[in-house]
């Protein structure tokens, strides 16, 4: 017997004469068997008892780690499962289309949502004068005076109001639905109900489309989170706006735009929007032959005699363009000058007149002129009565410095001129400053639609102390200023203005008590210790300038214009000149864009040499 089986037995023993201790006993047994063991482990370490010990106390452990396993992965998969588990939430649809009640109506055009929203009267639907001009057609144009809504149509003006489909509410203007569509191409224009849209696609694109696999939700957002705009069908053909990796946006036929799962689309195509034009129509009087225009600066009547000697030496000009025009006084008058005996002496050279009209007179406010309908139509009435009375072949107008808020009535000036020149046979023109985003009220793409030629003025790049001192038409400016031009008016409308003078540019020294006065420093900038002043001379005046002082222009490859400076006294002078070889380089630029002619400002400060150059880039042989 071993020494553990005789503990055993006499433990045994113990435990039937003491019975209601038997849990004690139990433990007591436990208590000396993991004694004994523990004992015979450490004595063999190494050996198969500690081995089996060892497996044991795995056997314990195991099933907690497995327990532990289990729940860890069981909250992964609930986890995914919330985390990949499509929302059924939906968005509020009258909010996602700027709807604020059942009354208001919202615009969806191409492949956007309209800021704001319309109004339903009657059923009908009508949307903002504003809304409409951004998002639609901006040639509509607002007589506020007469309560009056004007559209310039090939034949005539057209002339709305409530009675035919204006709408006052709440000092707002609305235009309906029907009249828009009247003057405004559209490739497609759709009517929904809850809530009420319109669906309007009126560009010229291509896009993918595709086919809804089967029954799917367009999202608000990309993502299974994100709540649902609406459903689409099995085989619903979806305009695909841009692809991501797992989604893809979209807009639906009734103008919802969001997002879908990727790869619930197939059968990717391209599908092209057609609109017509809203230029058709409208008559032009542009030449089957380059231009070579230019202004020739008339200050009083006796002037006019000047223009044989003025044309000596003006090799291929085609037109002249006098200014004899100006307004005058607050009702649409204008001052002349125009002469009889100077067109008749044009019409011998084979030379047309576009007489120029300016704004220069500082009595007169352009503005209030162009947007009182009884004055703009009294000065369209005059301009077309003296183009006629002195047989005048077109006009050219010159209006300058005018304000943002003016540019929709100076346009509408421009549609109803040219619609009256053009009944007589009168080539319209009009001048531009090289377009910037300060200027833009100038609209030059609504200008072309109607008047034949609009006219570049490529020069000024450096005017005066705000612009600082330089060319007067680097080559970068004019190449910049064409390529900027062309993005909004079609290259056989654009003529590019050339300058036939040079600005002599003086830095003169302030003096000390100038410089105190001023203070040594500026928080604008470096101060600067001079003065600027300059003087604009003909091209021959600065040649001879520079040679009085024997002063040799160096070429600059940079603005590809000669460049030359001196001084006077402690005066630095800096002059870029053109002449021969600067216009020729700018007439390079012009005929690589292929513009429609040349203009130059002005004649009498060329060389006599500039026409030959001329001619050979823009002649009508």
């Amino acid at each position: 017997m071993t020494i553990q089986t005789a503990a055993r037995k006499g433990i045994a023993d113990s435990a039937k004469k003491c019975p209601r201790r038997e849990n004690k006993v139990v433990f007591l047994e436990t208590a000396v068997y993991n004694t004994f063991t523990r004992r015979e482990r450490e004595g063999n370490e190494g050996g198969c008892m500690g081995q089996t010990t060892g497996r044991r106390k795995r056997n314990k452990i195991l099933p907690f780690i497995i327990f532990a396993a289990v729940i860890l992965v069981l909250s992964l998969c609930m986890g995914l499962a919330f985390r990949y588990k499509p929302v059924k939430d939906r968005y509020d649809q009258q909010k996602y289309f700027h709807n604020e009640s059942n009354a208001d109506v919202a615009l969806v055009i191409n492949n956007e949502i309209a800021e704001g929203h319309g109004v339903l009267v009657d059923g009908a639907a009508y949307f903002t004068y504003e809304q409409v001009r951004q998002y639609l057609n901006d040639r509509f144009y607002w007589e506020e005076s007469r309560g009056q809504m004007l559209y310039a149509k090939p034949d005539g003006v057209a002339v709305h109001d409530e009675t035919n489909g204006i709408l006052l509410k709440d000092d707002t203007v609305y235009l309906s639905m029907d009249l828009i569509r009247l003057y405004t191409p559209m490739a497609s224009c759709e009517v929904y109900d809850s809530p009420a849209r319109v669906v309007i696609d009126n560009a010229n694109e291509t896009y993918t489309v595709a086919d809804v696999k089967k029954d799917q939700a367009v999202r608000y957002r990309g993502g299974v989170k994100s709540p649902i705009l609406t459903d689409v069908e099995e085989g619903t053909p979806l305009r695909v706006l841009e692809e991501g990796d797992n989604w893809s946006q979209v807009r639906t036929e009734d103008g919802y735009i969001g997002y879908i799962q990727k790869k619930f689309l197939e059968n990717r195509r391209e599908e092209s929007v057609s609109t017509p034009s809203r230029n058709d129509g409208y008559a032009s009087l542009t030449k089957d032959y380059p231009i070579n225009l230019t202004w020739h600066q008339v200050m009083s009547y006796g002037e006019n005699d000047e223009i044989s000697t003025r044309l000596l030496n003006a090799k291929g000009v085609n037109v002249l363009s006098p200014t004899w025009f100006h307004l005058q006084g607050q009702e649409g008058d204008i001052a002349s000058i125009a002469s009889t005996a100077y067109v008749a002496y044009a019409h011998e050279q084979g030379i047309q007149v576009w007489g120029m009209v300016d704004n220069f007179t500082e009595t007169v406010d352009t503005g209030a002129v162009l947007s009182d309908p009884v004055s703009r139509q009294t000065l369209i009435d005059n301009l077309i009565h003296v183009a006629t009375d002195y047989s005048l072949d077109g006009l050219n107008i010159d209006f300058e410095e005018l304000k943002a808020e003016e540019g929709p009535a100076f346009i509408q000036f421009i549609r109803e001129l040219s619609l009256r020149c053009h009944s007589n046979g009168l080539v319209l023109s009009v001048d531009n400053h090289v377009p910037y985003d300060y200027n833009s009220f100038y609209q030059p793409e609504e200008q072309a639609a109607f008047a034949d030629y609009i006219i570049l003025m490529g020069y000024d790049e450096h005017l005066n102390e705000e612009t600082g001192l330089g060319s007067v038409a680097s080559i970068e400016f004019v190449t910049s200023g064409i390529d900027r031009m062309l993005k909004m008016v079609p290259c056989e409308k654009l003529i590019n203005a050339v300058p036939f003078y040079t600005r002599i540019w003086k830095e003169v020294p302030k003096t000390e008590a100038e410089i105190a006065a001023e203070g040594s420093g500026s928080s604008e900038g470096e101060y600067n210790p001079y003065k600027l002043n300059w003087q604009s001379v003909g091209m021959t005046k600065a040649e001879e300038t520079l040679a009085s002082l024997g002063v040799q222009p160096s070429w600059d490859e940079t603005v590809k214009q000669y460049y030359a400076e001196y001084t006077e006294g402690d005066t630095q002078c800096k002059v870029w000149l053109e002449e021969e070889r600067s216009i020729e380089e700018k007439l390079k630029v012009m005929q690589e864009k292929q513009v429609a002619g040349v203009a130059s400002w002005k004649l009498g400060l060329e060389k006599a040499a500039i026409w030959e150059v001329i001619s050979r880039y823009y002649s009508m042989q």
